[in-house]
């Protein structure tokens, strides 16, 4: 589990990933039909716990040992801080929209400058890196 608290500091601006499906009509749960457990093994990748999970009708919502994930049928969110790495849990999530047979349709990244960017792991060393990670998945274009 990554810390938000580094050697050399509180690592505080968080890292945010959206990522909007097409769900087949008939699929009333969509990315709400994994278990905790798949999407723990999912977080696995970015270095973060599920602490707590809360849900209703519309969205299931886990505490992060590193702060959220939000998952709706159609798309999920998730937002986390210190030395996680956020981006890694792309191929999971890939892998069980290709299972639910759903497809991409929007995807958002988004971070603030790090504080102490020494200390965040690939693919997160820079905005670049985190560009041409991306674009292993996606095309589209990217903006500072």
């Amino acid at each position: 589990m990554a810390l938000c608290a580094g050697a050399s500091g509180f690592e505080g601006p968080e890292k945010k990933l959206e990522i909007e499906f097409l769900v087949p009509a008939d699929d009333t749960l969509g990315l709400r039909a994994l278990s905790t457990k798949e999407w723990q093994a999912v977080l696995d990748a970015a270095r973060c716990t599920i602490i707590s999970v809360m849900s209703n009708e519309h969205c299931t919502t886990h505490v992060l040992s590193e702060s959220s994930l939000f998952v709706y049928r159609h798309k999920l969110m998730v937002k986390t801080c210190g030395t996680t790495t956020l981006l890694r849990i792309v191929p999971a999530i890939l892998a069980h929209a290709e299972r639910l047979h759903m497809s991409v349709q929007y995807v958002f990244f988004s971070r603030k400058a790090f504080m102490f960017p020494h200390e965040q792991l690939a693919p997160h060393t820079s905005f670049e890196d985190e560009v041409r990670y991306l674009n292993t998945f996606f095309t589209g274009s990217a903006f500072i």
